[in-house]
């Protein structure tokens, strides 16, 4: 019996760990979202300014930021105030998950505390909800966003027509 993992241990780790890679690729999704709709808001600026500004803004501008500064790009040029605040806990959430995996890959062996382990996946779970509640705010935002774009190049068109 000496080296096996009790079967409750491994399922905690097991249940942590599928926490931690659901919500890796969640954030990954809020981040590529944000980017959509800054992508969308620079289009509306070029198109609605195209005649008096040379504006040069697109999604190159942004891709290397990091969550922090998409959000602070969000709020700067979409104006979503009340959506960029509720993003700005998930950066916390998101530092919170990255240490989870690092100790994950590089302590998981020594950890055989079961009530922190369940307590911990307990946490991740409700960030998850957190993240999901925004990722879902993100699509509602790129969808408008998307729609003043379409709308917009309709109207240029008709202009230039």
């Amino acid at each position: 019996m000496t080296g096996e993992i009790p079967v409750a241990l491994a399922e905690a780790r097991l249940q942590r760990r599928e926490h931690l890679h659901e919500l890796v690729t969640d954030f990954q999704f809020i981040e590529e979202a944000l980017k959509r709709c800054l992508g969308a808001a620079f289009d509306l600026i070029r198109l609605r300014t195209r005649k008096e500004l040379d504006c040069r803004l697109d999604r190159e501008h942004i891709h290397k930021y990091g969550l922090g500064r998409l959000i602070d790009e969000f709020e700067l040029y979409v104006g979503r105030t009340g959506v960029a605040t509720a993003l700005r806990v998930l950066v916390t959430d998101r530092n919170h998950c990255a240490r989870q995996a690092y100790r994950q890959v590089l302590r998981e062996e020594a950890e055989n505390n079961i009530d922190e382990l369940l307590a911990e996946t307990k946490r991740l779970a409700e960030i998850r909800v957190r993240v999901r509640a925004a990722g879902n705010a993100l699509v509602q935002e790129v969808s408008v966003l998307d729609t003043l774009v379409r709308t917009e190049r309709e109207r240029a068109a008709r202009a230039d027509a």
